[in-house]
């Protein structure tokens, strides 16, 4: 699987520990300007669509035609679009990410090196 090595990958081993419920997870986010915050937790990336907050709601109803899921997480986006009628694929960097997707059923999801691998996939994400 291509994607950040074992050592790299903390937001993967993060979902999947809450996944898997191995322990109490939670999640800081540090930005370059030295904000400092705790977020929700990873229980947010599990959300159903009733659960997510409003701006949220509001801009995955914009999408249309065949969606490319970037930054695919836990999975959360593919399924409320799927059940609008619309198909996609989602990738992310995270193996582990991945590994969680792909336990919860949701095949459509593959793990890339880098966002730059837009040549690879050629037709399979061309909007329709």
């Amino acid at each position: 699987m291509a994607g950040l090595k074992a050592g790299e990958d903390a937001y993967g081993r993060e979902i999947y520990a809450y996944w898997k419920r191995e322990k109490f997870v939670f999640e800081a986010v540090e930005r370059d300007d030295d904000f400092i915050a705790f977020s929700h937790g990873p229980g947010s990336y599990f959300a159903e669509y009733r659960r997510w907050p409003r701006h949220q709601r509001q801009a995955i109803r914009l999408a249309r035609g065949r969606v490319l899921d970037i930054g695919r997480g836990a999975g959360r986006c593919l399924p409320y679009l799927k059940q609008q009628g619309l198909d996609g694929v989602g990738i992310d960097i995270s193996p582990r990410a991945i590994k969680v997707c792909r336990e919860r059923g949701l095949t459509e999801s593959m793990c890339v090196r880098s966002w730059r691998s837009g040549r690879r996939w050629g037709r399979s994400i061309r909007s329709s």
